[in-house]
């Protein structure tokens, strides 16, 4: 991958030498990205364009609304499954219709490519629900 085709939150990692290689959001291969490195907000706002998730500080949040709340809870059930497979969950608010997504690596408290990675696989499974981001 060169610099110019990496996603920009990327960039930053990615070795002069191309040495060392270290697996990003879905598996991407990211030079030396570090699955413990912060990311600013200037380094995901590509990567969460369609997510429904923003950076609000120190984490990633996703509002979103369903029908009912027997949808918000299966959307929450398969959400459960993904963050399980990735061993990163999201803190969740949940409501009639509705159901909130706190993306944050609280082992070095704050955003890093893992969340990025859970919000993007959050946000294509609430479009395959037909949920809606608030």
């Amino acid at each position: 991958m060169s610099l110019r085709d990496a996603p920009r939150w990327a960039r930053k990692f990615l070795p002069f030498s191309g040495e060392g290689v270290a697996r990003g959001p879905a598996g991407e291969q990211h030079g030396r990205m570090d699955r413990h490195t912060l990311l600013s907000r200037e380094d995901v706002a590509t990567d969460l364009v369609g997510s429904g998730f923003r950076h609000d500080g120190e984490r990633l949040t996703g509002e979103f609304r369903t029908a009912d709340f027997a949808s918000a809870v299966r959307l929450l059930d398969t959400v459960a499954v993904e963050a399980d497979s990735m061993n990163h969950h999201p803190d969740v608010h949940l409501g009639w219709g509705r159901i909130e997504f706190d993306l944050l690596s609280h082992d070095v408290g704050g955003v890093t490519a893992r969340d990025v990675a859970l919000a993007r696989r959050i946000g294509e499974i609430v479009r395959e629900q037909g949920a809606v981001a608030n």
